[in-house]
């Protein structure tokens, strides 16, 4: 569990750097959909390292949803070609190098985290000795 509870304050520092990016060094109106997505990422990443920080049975599937939802979100708010109220596309805005270290930290440190939440749950599932349901056919 100790992984986890790095990870997360990892991934809850990288977030809380990110954000800082937004509101102090981008000088440029940033929509109000993307703030509440941000705060529910903020959220999210704070459920996770709570759990984590109990040893809460649930941590490590919050460390996987929370993580790979975050990790790939960064990438298809920030990366992707604008497709909704949600897009904010960092290429064409002549931002410096901070801001996209930040937006791939963050990314990063998602799909770090949800990969060692998911690792974590495969391990208890294989040493639980519980196996997926095998599909046998018509009867």
């Amino acid at each position: 569990m100790r992984l986890l509870v790095r990870l997360n304050i990892v991934f809850l520092a990288v977030l809380l750097a990110h954000t800082a990016d937004h509101l102090v060094r981008q000088h440029r109106n940033t929509p109000g959909e993307l703030g509440v997505l941000g705060l529910a990422g903020l959220a999210g990443a704070l459920l996770s390292l709570g759990l984590a920080l109990r040893g809460h049975p649930l941590a490590a599937l919050a460390a996987t949803l929370v993580g790979l939802v975050s990790g790939a979100g960064f990438f298809l708010v920030h990366l992707a070609p604008h497709w909704s109220a949600f897009s904010d596309p960092y290429p064409g805005l002549g931002l410096d190098a901070v801001s996209w270290t930040s937006m791939l930290a963050g990314a990063a440190a998602g799909l770090a985290l949800g990969a060692a939440g998911a690792r974590q749950l495969l391990s208890r599932r294989a040493s639980t000795g519980r196996r997926a349901p095998q599909y046998t056919g018509a009867r």
